[in-house]
C-alpha cells in the first residue's frame, strides 16, 4: 500500500512537473521545430496473390499532401490557423511552431458542407453508395491529427479501404477483384 502511494506521489509530481515545464515555455514564447509524417495503410484488395514476403497493409508515405495548422483552445476547438505543411518524397514536413497544442486539418475540410461531400464522392456508378450528410459532417467536423509541440515528432495515419480509400462514408457494393 505505502508502495502504490509512493508511485502514485511520484507519478504527479513528474506530471505537474511536465505541465508547469510546457506552460513556463509557452509563457517564453519558445518555438520548436515539429517533424510530421503522413503515410497511409492500403489493404490487398484482390486480384493476382501477393508476392512470398510482401505485407499487407501496405505503408506508403503520403506525397505533395497538405494540411493546415491551428492552435486549439483548451477545450481541443480549432481556433487560428497558423500555417500549412506539405510532405516531401519521404510524406515528411517540417514546420516551426511555438510550443502549444495544435490539431492537422485537410484544407477540405474547410469548405461548406456540400463542396466537402462534392469533393470527397469519388466513386460513380451504381457500385458504390454513400451515406447520410450526417456521416459526412461528422468526418468534415473530425481534426486529422492533433499534437502538443513538447513533442519533436507526430505521425499520422490514414487507413484506406478497398475502393474507398480512407472515405469514411462510401461503400464499394460491387463485385470484388478476380
Amino acid at each position: 500500500m505505502v508502495f502504490r502511494v509512493a508511485v502514485i506521489a511520484v507519478s504527479l509530481w513528474c506530471m505537474s512537473f511536465g505541465c508547469s515545464n510546457q506552460r513556463e515555455l509557452a509563457a517564453a514564447n519558445v518555438e520548436k521545430e515539429m517533424e510530421i509524417t503522413v503515410t497511409s495503410l492500403t489493404p490487398h484488395c484482390g486480384g493476382m496473390a501477393p508476392m512470398p514476403g510482401e505485407r499487407y497493409p501496405k505503408s506508403a508515405p503520403m506525397v505533395n499532401f497538405t494540411l493546415d495548422v491551428f492552435t486549439i483552445d483548451n477545450k481541443g476547438n480549432r481556433k487560428e490557423k497558423v500555417g500549412s505543411i506539405t510532405t516531401d518524397e519521404n510524406g515528411k514536413a517540417k514546420i516551426i511552431l511555438p510550443v502549444g497544442n495544435y490539431q492537422l486539418w485537410r484544407p477540405d475540410k474547410l469548405l461548406s458542407l456540400q463542396e466537402f461531400m462534392d469533393t470527397n464522392k469519388t466513386g460513380r456508378g451504381d457500385n458504390y453508395v454513400y451515406a447520410n450528410e450526417e456521416c459526412f459532417q461528422k468526418w468534415k467536423d473530425t481534426p486529422d491529427g492533433e499534437f502538443k509541440t513538447y513533442e519533436d515528432r507526430y505521425e499520422i495515419v490514414y487507413r484506406r479501404r478497398c475502393y474507398v480509400g480512407a472515405n469514411p462514408c462510401m461503400e464499394y457494393k460491387g463485385p470484388a477483384a478476380p
